[in-house]
């Protein structure tokens, strides 16, 4: 398996070489399909956020979680684990935001590395 090495700084790439190993093309679907269905989530999350609709984000959050642990992207875990359990987040919009576009900016950064590896592995 190729995984570009230089750049790339969420995506744990000892874990997905453990999950794959060789096999090229489940690597391949597996970052496809990161990326399509982490783009709908995000954007139902964003949606939430935008319109202050608080129980979705908690939902939106929990539902993302598992994509990120599967990528072993700890980071952008815990933080969809601190806005799905904020407590009182109508009252605590501002850090809800902080936390929501620290969390943006980690998934941006690894839409970019999954289609590097998937590239680097065609």
């Amino acid at each position: 398996m190729d995984i570009p090495k230089k750049g790339l700084q969420t995506i744990d790439l000892e874990k997905l070489n453990k999950y794959f190993g060789d096999d090229r093309q489940t690597l391949i679907e597996f970052m496809e399909l990161f990326i399509s269905q982490s783009k709908e989530y995000v954007e139902t999350f964003t949606e939430s956020v935008r319109n202050k609709n608080f129980e979705e984000v908690t939902k939106q959050a929990h539902k993302l979680k598992a994509t990120y642990a599967n990528l072993g992207i700890n980071t952008a875990y815990e933080l969809l684990s601190q806005i799905e359990y904020l407590d009182n987040k109508s009252e605590k919009y501002n850090e809800l935001l902080k936390l929501f576009f620290e969390f943006k900016n980690i998934h941006i950064q690894a839409e970019i590395e999954a289609l590097q590896i998937i590239e680097s592995n065609k």
